[in-house]
């Protein structure tokens, strides 16, 4: 099932904070971990969610993000 907003935003901001709070931390190191961490939560807030959306012939169209 996939997460809310809100616990995505929860996850991004303790991505920061533990990169943040580390004063030896290596700056291209805390980028990537950044970048892999909001990744990683957009993947589950994306993921398993269904949407709706009409296609080019009006019809309604429903379905489930998936993943790779």
């Amino acid at each position: 099932m996939p997460i809310t907003q809100e616990q995505l935003s929860a996850k991004i901001r303790q991505a920061m904070d533990i990169m943040s709070d580390n004063p030896e931390i290596d700056i291209e190191e805390a980028r990537q971990h950044l970048a892999d961490e909001i990744a990683a939560g957009v993947a589950e807030f994306t993921i398993g969610r269904t949407t709706t959306g009409t296609a080019s012939n009006g019809a309604a169209v429903t379905t489930t993000i998936q993943g790779t």
